[in-house]
């Protein structure tokens, strides 16, 4: 496993937030948001998607999972 961050996890990666040990799938990229690129998350055992900073550091998993 290696550590980056935020921005470079691909969509449909899982991975570990470090700083809350916490883990969340990539679900989607939007780059034409006003303030610039937002990256939307799904956590863990929850339902609502949520948005992570861009250089917060993570650890990727090996498997991904399928998103609709």
């Amino acid at each position: 496993m290696m550590q980056v961050c935020v921005r470079h996890v691909p969509v449909g990666h899982r991975f570990l937030l470090i700083r809350s040990n916490e883990e969340f799938t990539m679900i989607e990229i939007k780059r034409e948001t006003p303030s610039g690129t937002k990256y939307v998350v799904l956590k863990h055992g929850e339902t609502k998607y949520g948005s992570l900073h861009h250089s917060c550091h993570v650890v990727l998993f090996e498997k991904t999972l399928a998103v609709a």
